[in-house]
C-alpha cells in the first residue's frame, strides 16, 4: 500500500530518476530504439516500492536515468510486471 511508505525514496541521493511512460506511441518509440519488445526488456515488479511510489501498472515502462562519473547520464528501460 502506498501509504505504508514514511520516506519519500526519491529524494535519496543513491535513487537514480525514475519516469513513467504509459503511452502507446512512446512504448513503440522506445521498442523501435531499443530493437526489443515487451519479452526482451528487463522486469520491474509492481511491489517493487519505487513502481508502488510512482504508481506503475503492468504494461508500463519505466524510464531510469543514473549519472555515472566517467561516462555521464546512462538511460535504462525497465518493464512493469
Amino acid at each position: 500500500n502506498i501509504d505504508t511508505l514514511v520516506v519519500n525514496l526519491l529524494n535519496h541521493s543513491l535513487v537514480p530518476k525514475h519516469e513513467v511512460i504509459r503511452t502507446k506511441e512512446e512504448i513503440q518509440k522506445i521498442y523501435e530504439q531499443t530493437n526489443s519488445n515487451s519479452e526482451l526488456l528487463p522486469i520491474i515488479l509492481r511491489t517493487d516500492p519505487i513502481a508502488k511510489l510512482i504508481r506503475l501498472s503492468p504494461g508500463d515502462i519505466c524510464k531510469i536515468t543514473r549519472m555515472g562519473q566517467t561516462s555521464g547520464s546512462n538511460i535504462y528501460y525497465r518493464i512493469c510486471k
